[in-house]
């Protein structure tokens, strides 16, 4: 993407976008297979340039009417989807889950397991061998994902509920969703201990650990609620994938260090979900202040914009909460500070998140919770 020295885009790229836009609506008021292609292909690389821009409710509309329609063509062709469109349709499978981490209200698009998996397993995750190639553990972790964000979306009005108050199919599903991490990572574990990977493969890799420990954690902490899982201190779990993320953003900002050195730092732009949701995750959820400040740093530093999720942008909405933190601190000097300085951030300002509506970066605007 053309962008002038600040990161926006130069106007001939937007001029190009906008032709690109008109052309597509064109296009698309004949349909067949060609053009059905075409705008799909055109709704991923929209939601792409709107992301990358910050825009993220034009590029959630392009990422939406993409779904409807490749629903409609999936419908409509039944059991003949060509090759082409099925690997379409995979980006599509990433595209809404990161869309769902973006905002955690909203429930994904797609349903990528049959009611029958949900019930006596995921196809993928059937055999006991290990994945021979990184993509099948790819795609298999994110029909998990996508199972274990339906999951947690759908059963939010029982999400205080404890252990006998849980209702009985909830815990019956979050039992088989933690059997099928667990055979994930038992699959995945012949790939993981590989000698000799491309620095490429292990930056993947590490990101899969990263999105499989996070998944977990969000799985076990709630239906019903156990407070050790985020509110642990130190918090051994959230360390390790601190841990992994180091070694990536590191691997990454080595392997672009010669085109650094010519050209000068550089923001680094992806489609994929890395490592800034993760990250900011366990800043907002975990009660041990290390690991909201690691976090906080790695975010800070690593100049990315993932899809929907800037580092920038999520560091400064961490730093805002923890501002807003030691003023309530402050003011409740000799009335339980110590306690306060042990709940998450997600935890103490609870009420003025519940009132956010949108994804993560409406919480941009947040600057001094109400007390």
């Amino acid at each position: 993407m053309a962008t002038a020295g600040n990161g926006i885009a130069r106007g001939e790229t937007l001029t190009q976008y906008g032709k690109a836009l008109r052309a597509l609506r064109k296009s698309i008021e004949q349909p067949s297979h060609e053009r059905t292609r075409t705008a799909l292909a055109c709704c991923i690389l929209f939601y792409c340039f709107e992301a990358a821009l910050g825009n993220s409710e034009a590029a959630m509309h392009h990422l939406q009417s993409g779904l409807g329609l490749l629903a409609t063509y999936q419908r409509d062709q039944k059991h003949r989807e060509s090759d082409d469109l099925y690997a379409l349709s995979r980006v599509f499978d990433v595209l809404d889950l990161q869309a769902t981490l973006f905002h955690d209200e909203r429930i994904p698009f797609l349903v990528l397991t049959t009611e029958e998996e949900r019930e006596t397993g995921m196809s993928d995750l059937l055999c006991t061998d290990g994945f021979t190639r990184f993509d099948d553990a790819y795609q298999a972790l994110v029909k998990l994902q996508n199972w274990l964000f339906h999951f947690l979306t759908k059963n939010m009005p029982y999400k205080s509920h404890t252990g006998e108050a849980t209702l009985a199919p909830i815990l019956e599903e979050k039992g088989c969703l933690t059997k099928w991490f667990d055979r994930w990572m038992t699959k995945f574990d012949n790939l993981k201990n590989q000698t000799g990977q491309s620095d490429q493969m292990a930056c993947g890799t590490q990101t899969l650990l990263i999105h499989w420990q996070v998944s977990c954690m969000l799985l076990e902490a709630d239906y019903p609620t156990d407070e050790s899982v985020f509110g642990a201190s130190p918090n051994l779990r959230a360390e390790e994938v601190l841990s992994l993320a180091s070694n990536m953003l590191e691997s990454t900002a080595k392997e672009n260090g010669v085109a650094e050195i010519a050209k000068g730092p550089r923001r680094k732009f992806s489609s994929e979900t890395g490592v800034i949701a993760p990250l900011f995750t366990l800043a907002m959820k975990c009660s041990d202040e290390h690991v909201c400040n690691r976090a906080t740093e790695l975010l800070a530093n690593s100049q990315r914009r993932e899809g929907l999720y800037d580092a920038g942008s999520m560091a400064t909405i961490i730093h805002q909460f923890k501002m807003a933190r030691q003023q309530k601190e402050v003011r409740s000097e000799g009335y339980g500070v110590e306690e306060i300085g042990n709940i998450s951030l997600e935890k103490m300002f609870a009420l003025e998140l519940d009132s956010v509506t949108g994804g993560m970066d409406k919480m941009a605007k947040f600057t001094k919770p109400t007390t």
